[in-house]
């Protein structure tokens, strides 16, 4: 059994989610637009700068991102984080092509 809204798994006779107060389901519903995401990088850089312009325009255009690295950034100050910057495969071309601004720019 799986709550709808937060994945939570529970055993056979359960039949509402504890967190969110709603009917459980025998099968998760299957996403309806999101294949699994493959995802590939378009921006390596530990320039926390060029990152943070990166996500900016990322954003702005639209592009679903993840960035690698920032999850554990806050956590070791004292070294240099490295950050990847990865995009959905489809939307791999756009994404570069916006992102040259910012290797013209360096």
């Amino acid at each position: 059994m799986f709550c709808p809204q937060c994945g939570a798994q529970y055993r056979e006779g359960f039949m509402e989610c504890s967190d969110c107060r709603v009917p459980l389901v025998a099968e998760m519903p299957k996403a309806s637009g999101d294949p699994d995401l493959d995802l590939v990088t378009v921006l390596e850089s530990g320039d926390r700068l060029m990152i943070a312009a990166a996500k900016s325009l990322l954003d702005e255009a639209g592009i679903p991102f993840w960035v690698l690295g920032d999850e554990i950034a806050p956590r070791i100050l004292h070294l240099i984080p490295w950050f990847r910057v990865q995009v959905g495969r489809d939307h791999k071309t756009e994404a570069l092509a916006l992102l040259q601004t910012l290797s013209e720019a360096d």
